[in-house]
């Protein structure tokens, strides 16, 4: 989602008010947000939510982005605001979540915390990925819950993974071998109640070691977006949900 271009849209809110009913008040960036214009011919949608569409938060909006000139939609995303932290939602329940109060729309194409969901019919399992930079938790219905490093890249074979916390002592295990379950959660654990991380892993085949430093902020709401992404997708794909909260 970060590779998308997303252009804000009016909510279109005439259904409203012809029947003489009053939208529920949103909060000032959000009235910014629904009073801009329409652009490129792209079209928005009325404040209630697309039918059988499941929804994050009730005062938030939706926005849909044409695949042709015709009218015909692609993406409809739900976006709003929660606890003073922006998201944004796709069909897939793929979303994007700032990392705090001070972030933008803007932002949620380049500075956010990632999650991408899909599942596998085969082994009955729907999996939603949250990420920053080289980072990953995942977590899947069937209650498994792992820490990643690499960003989806190869990591180079018998290499050494890391991740730092604040001033704490780098946790480290071999790619092939991530933390999964109490390991991760306990990751997870100390994260959100850190300010800073610094991720390490080596790529293929240059085994030259790959340091990133982010600061985590928003993580907690990106957790319960995650959370919720996840029930949502396995109950569309049909997968049952072993309840785990990290």
């Amino acid at each position: 989602m970060r590779t998308q271009t997303f252009a804000l849209l009016m909510v279109v809110s005439a259904a409203a008010a012809a029947s003489g009913q009053e939208a529920a008040p949103k909060d000032a960036t959000l009235a910014a947000l629904d009073a801009l214009p329409t652009i490129g011919g792209r079209i928005a949608l009325p404040e209630s939510a697309p039918e059988g569409r499941p929804r994050y938060r009730p005062d938030s909006s939706f926005y849909a982005v044409p695949t042709d000139g015709k009218g015909a939609h692609g993406t409809v995303y739900e976006i709003g605001r929660v606890d003073g932290v922006l998201y944004r939602i796709g069909d897939d329940f793929s979303a994007s979540v700032g990392t705090g109060a001070h972030a933008t729309f803007a932002d949620l194409d380049a500075l956010a915390w990632d999650i991408s969901c899909f599942s596998d019919d085969m082994e009955g399992v729907t999996a939603c990925g949250l990420s920053w930079g080289a980072f990953l938790f995942m977590r899947t219905s069937s209650g498994t819950r792992s820490v990643g490093i690499g960003g989806g890249s190869k990591a180079y074979p018998g290499s050494e993974m890391a991740i730092k916390i604040d001033d704490a002592p780098p946790i480290r295990w071999p790619e092939n071998a991530p933390p999964r379950n109490a390991a991760a959660d306990r990751i997870i654990g100390a994260m959100k109640a850190g300010q800073s991380a610094l991720t390490r892993w080596y790529d293929w085949p240059g085994n030259s070691a790959q340091d990133r430093r982010f600061e985590i902020h928003g993580l907690a709401r990106a957790l319960a977006v995650q959370e919720w992404a996840l029930t949502q997708a396995a109950a569309k794909a049909g997968h049952k949900m072993k309840a785990t909260t990290p």
